[in-house]
């Protein structure tokens, strides 16, 4: 008989509870929420504040909070009086950014849309070099076309383009096997797809040039991959395939990359970044990719590239130019139109890693990978890794790096 009173008393004690709710969610009126303004923007200072009015007739929480935002009160009860919401934000260094704060009710949602300025601006602002490689689709006509058999792939923008020229070897594009923007597991990022710049076993693709509008601060980010069906391992590796950046066009300093999932990708597709710092003054970059000492099985090459891209950025370390090798490339639109000869004794004195212009010497021998300008203890071998297709007597301006 007692047990029978303690359930009834506890069924009536839920009664009344339940009845206090009901009464107290009449009272609100009917279930809402709402924000005023549904829209706001926040400087890029570190504690940069705004706040909003939420008006909620029922309990709330906070939902999708990005992690450079913090919102007080993050929830709260029921009321048909507004309620203030403050913003507070963390300092972005980098390009602007947005996020959208949902306020929910259970069944019911609001969402605030924020948007922080960056230091570094909007993503127009920012983007100093993009080439997606996707201007046509590449077609596959007895083979996939070389770089310089057709310009489907120059679909370069940015506000760093102007006078952007490209040097490449053994280079063509391609929509063969798995691109940037597989859906089945291959691409860990998502690419544009479409075409790819594939890499022969020892090919090379460097854009020159590119104007930096007086910022110092970068990231370069590509999709990369490594894929050889013969091969066992596929891992990407960076001691087979290498990326420099140069800031005079003729010596660079390799830059390690880092991937959008932490570790080196294995025959799939990821997203690789390299952030550094220029010395203040640098007006223009140059970024070179190069296969070397490739281990594969087949016959060709494995390393392809997509989505290449240099935009304003920070966190980067400064370039070492201490380490700065000799990139081997094109120097002929460097070379000042001059009547001047110069005297090669002065060259030969210079130390090793010197870079040299020398005008209108004079060959003296040819060689099937190179020639000697020069005669005795002035001569100077000037080594292109190719026919040289020149003769003795001809005249010759050059740059390069004095060895």
């Amino acid at each position: 008989m007692k047990f029978s009173r303690i359930l009834a008393a506890a069924a009536t004690a839920a009664l009344l509870v339940l009845s206090s709710c009901e009464e107290k969610e009449e009272q609100l009126g009917a279930a809402s929420i709402s924000l005023d303004p549904a829209e706001v923007s926040l400087t890029s200072e570190a504690g940069a504040t705004t706040t909003v009015n939420l008006t909620a007739t029922r309990q709330w929480t906070v939902n999708n909070t990005p992690s450079w935002l913090t919102v007080t009160p993050n929830s709260g009860e029921g009321s048909n009086k507004p309620q203030t919401i403050t913003l507070t934000a963390k300092s972005n260094p980098d390009i602007d950014r947005d996020a959208n704060v949902t306020f929910t009710i259970g069944f019911s949602d609001a969402v605030l849309k924020v948007h922080q300025a960056g230091e570094a601006g909007s993503i127009a602002d920012a983007l100093i070099y993009k080439n997606d490689f996707d201007k046509d689709d590449a077609k596959n006509n007895s083979g996939w076309p070389y770089l310089d058999q057709s310009d489907c792939w120059n679909h370069e923008e940015g506000n760093g383009i102007e006078g952007v020229k490209y040097e490449y070897t053994g280079m063509s594009v391609r929509q063969s096997g798995k691109l940037s923007n597989d859906a089945s597991g291959f691409s860990l990022y998502a690419g544009s797809g479409r075409n790819k710049l594939f890499f022969g076993k020892t090919s090379s693709f460097a854009v020159k040039d590119i104007a930096l509008g007086g910022k110092t601060a970068f990231a370069l980010s590509f999709g990369g991959q490594r894929y050889g069906a013969d091969d066992k391992d596929n891992t990407y590796n960076p001691d087979e395939f290498k990326v420099y950046v140069s800031v005079d066009g003729i010596k660079g300093v390799e830059v390690p990359v880092t991937f959008a999932q932490g570790s080196a990708p294995v025959g799939n597709w990821d997203l690789a970044t390299a952030k550094f710092t220029v010395p203040a003054g640098t007006e223009k970059l140059t970024v070179v990719f190069k296969c070397a000492n490739l281990v594969t099985s087949g016959t060709g090459g494995v390393y392809s590239i997509d989505d290449l891209q240099l935009s304003v950025a920070t966190g980067g370390d400064a370039l070492d130019l201490t380490n700065a090798v000799s990139l081997g490339l094109d120097q002929s639109a460097n070379i000042p139109d001059s009547d001047e000869v110069t005297d090669l004794a002065t060259i030969i004195t210079k130390p090793a890693g010197s870079s040299v212009t020398i005008l209108n010497a004079t060959i003296t021998a040819v060689t099937t990978k190179g020639y000697v300008i020069g005669k005795g203890d002035k001569a100077i071998y000037v080594y292109k890794n190719a026919d040289p297709k020149l003769a003795v007597g001809d005249k010759v301006s050059l740059i390069g790096t004095f060895k």
